[in-house]
């Protein structure tokens, strides 16, 4: 994939969001509380490409599923311009991890570690019959 101007202008976009105002205090530990933002706060970074498009996928929902969620019955109470922003608030996760930091995993000694198989892979309990 190349690189276009405008692709880098958006990564620059959503790296400068951990420094704006509704964002940056609800960093902790790396973590972005994000269930912490006001409703009022959603809708002014919704007005916004990166901060858009950021909320989106950290709410798991793409245009066709928040155009659906902004007809639910709950939203559908809110006044009609903060209906997107209350439809993206409300499936955003508790925290989300910082895009970042890296996780590592470090192991004594300079061993590595391997995958562990399942320990659920030979249960019948979770087979739907």
């Amino acid at each position: 994939m190349t690189d276009t101007p405008e692709f880098d202008d958006f990564k620059t976009e959503l790296r400068k969001l951990k420094t704006r105002k509704p964002l940056k205090p609800l960093l902790r530990r790396g973590d972005i509380q994000l269930r912490r933002l006001a409703l009022t706060d959603v809708a002014a970074l919704m007005l916004e490409d990166a901060a858009r498009y950021f909320l989106l996928a950290a709410a798991n929902l793409n245009r066709t599923q928040l155009k659906k969620a902004t007809s639910d019955p709950e939203a559908v109470l809110v006044e009609k311009k903060l209906r997107q922003a209350y439809a993206v608030r409300e499936r955003l996760p508790l925290t989300a991890p910082n895009p970042n930091r890296t996780l590592v995993t470090a192991t004594p000694r300079g061993r590595h570690a391997s995958p562990s198989p399942s320990r659920y892979d030979d249960m019948p309990a979770f087979d739907a019959e």
